[in-house]
Order: C-alpha cells, then sequence, then structure tokens
C-alpha cells in the first residue's frame, strides 16, 4: 500500500488541486444559481431552513406520488457503461484518469455548494457535516480503488502493456502476451470497473438531487424536473452504507485482490474450516 501511495504522489498532488478547484467552483456556482424568496411588503428574505433528513423524507413523498421515468435513466445509464467498458481497452488510461478527476472534481463541487448553503442558514444540522464527511471519504476511498486499477496488485504479467498491446495489433495481438486462463482475470477486473462507473452515476444522481432539492425546499419553490427524476436515487443514510460496500467490490475486483482470494485463499479456509469440522480442533 505505502509502495502505491508512493508511486501516486504526483496523482495525490493533481487530486487535491482538483479537489480545492471543484470546491471553489461550487461556492461560485451556488452563489450563481442561489435565488432567494423575497417578501416584497418588508424586502425581507424569507429562507426555509433544510436538513438531509428534510430531503430524504420530500424524495419519499416524490418517489411514492411521481411517476419516474426509468426507461430514460437505464438507457443513460446503461449506454454510459457499454461506452465505456467498448472504448476501456484502446483507451485504458485516458478514462481512468477521467474517472478519477471526474469523480473528485464532481465531488468537490457540491462540497463547495453546500458549504456556502450552511454558511447562508439554508442548509442546517449536524447530519449536513457527517454527509459532507463522508462525501470526503468517499472521495479518498474512490481514488484509492482508481489507482488500484491502475496497478493492480495482482495481474496478469504484460497486464500493464494491454492497452499499448491492443492499439498496435488490435485484439488479436492480445493472444500473444496473454494466456486463456487471464480472460477471468479481465473479465473480473471489467467487472470491477463497471461498478466503478455504476457507484459513480448513483452518488452523481444522489448529491444532484440533495443540493438541488435542498434549495428548492429552502426557497419554497415548487420541485422542478430535476428534482422529481433524481428522486430515487436520494436514500441518504443507505446509500452511505451501499457506496462503501461497492467501492469496496469494485476496489478488489480491479486490484486483482478478490479473484486471488477466490482462487488461492479461500480454497485454503474452506479446507481448514472442513478439517475443523470433521476432526476437530485437535
Amino acid at each position: 500500500m505505502l509502495e502505491v501511495v508512493m508511486n501516486k504522489q504526483v496523482d495525490i498532488y493533481i487530486a487535491i488541486a482538483t479537489s480545492i478547484f471543484g470546491a471553489v467552483l461550487g461556492l461560485l456556482l451556488a452563489k450563481l444559481f442561489s435565488t432567494d424568496s423575497i417578501n416584497e411588503g418588508n424586502g425581507t428574505s424569507i429562507t426555509q431552513t433544510v436538513s438531509i433528513n428534510t430531503i430524504n423524507n420530500n424524495s419519499s413523498e416524490l418517489r411514492k406520488n411521481v411517476q419516474q421515468e426509468t426507461e430514460l435513466f437505464m438507457f443513460i445509464g446503461g449506454l454510459f457503461v457499454f461506452v465505456g467498458l467498448t472504448l476501456y481497452g484502446f483507451f485504458r488510461t485516458a478514462i481512468l484518469t477521467s474517472l478519477l478527476y471526474g469523480e473528485i472534481l464532481l465531488l468537490s463541487i457540491w462540497v463547495g455548494a453546500v458549504l456556502r448553503s450552511m454558511v447562508n442558514g439554508r442548509f442546517k444540522g449536524v447530519t449536513w457535516s457527517l454527509y459532507l464527511l463522508y462525501v470526503v471519504a468517499f472521495m479518498i476511498m474512490y481514488f484509492v480503488a482508481v489507482s488500484f486499477a491502475f496497478n493492480p496488485v495482482h495481474a496478469p504479467e504484460n497486464f500493464q502493456y494491454a492497452e499499448q498491446i491492443i492499439n498496435q495489433s488490435g485484439w488479436s495481438g492480445l493472444k500473444r502476451y496473454f494466456l486463456v486462463d487471464d480472460l477471468l482475470w479481465f473479465s473480473v477486473h471489467l467487472f470491477g470497473i463497471c461498478a466503478l462507473f455504476f457507484t459513480f452515476w448513483q452518488i452523481a444522481m444522489s448529491l444532484l438531487h440533495i443540493v438541488v432539492a435542498g434549495n428548492s425546499i429552502s426557497s419554497g419553490k415548487p420541485d422542478t424536473w430535476i428534482v422529481k427524476k433524481t428522486a430515487k436515487y436520494c436514500t441518504p443514510w443507505s446509500n452511505i452504507i451501499f457506496f462503501t460496500l461497492l467501492i469496496l467490490l469494485g476496489g478488489t475486483m480491479v486490484s486483482g485482490i478478490f479473484l486471488h482470494w477466490m482462487q488461492y485463499e479461500l480454497p485454503v479456509l474452506v479446507k481448514e474450516i472442513m478439517n475443523v469440522v470433521l476432526h476437530g480442533r485437535g
């Protein structure tokens, strides 16, 4: 792990710079698009304080009362994954770099927007601070997971050259450098990439709903189209568990740890358990 961190020093510095830029951009965008309801009689601003639970309850009602166009989101999500996986072999480095810094930039913008709303008194409550801390922790976990996709712990011998090989010789060139048994590793690796893409999509929609719905509720405005369509993604507290598990699963799959454990460590563990069950600890 320490070796991976040392090799990624430049990426870490870029990630920190990107997160700072994103947070500042989020502050500016929140200020640009924020609107307060003005009482024309006395000129005072009417702002409703919003908590995470307020948004959660509102999204729950929307899910009950509004017919979701799930087909549209499934199509967009499916297209996103399909295109990503199709191009992954030829543009692996570019895709992983975009995924890494795109996620950091997006979440940093969200953090900046939420911080501004908290300072202005729109968003209040300890739950906002807790959720902000989780989003920051999520960024770190996601950074580590994508870093493992760049440099897996367990991988076929020539994996680091796969992108170069496929660009020079196409898919047919891979057979000169990889074994048939390596196909299983590549399949698990791609499933891990898919999990990371899926997690990115899910948290992006969830955080988008939280910040947009929160400002709509605070200003007393009716729910917009985007609030209604992203309501199904907003289950903040269960998402913490769900996203964390997805990150762990995706990270272990892209790193090769999952397959290595399944092939080498799990059989030994099962054998030891069976020996204890059949013959006891003595």
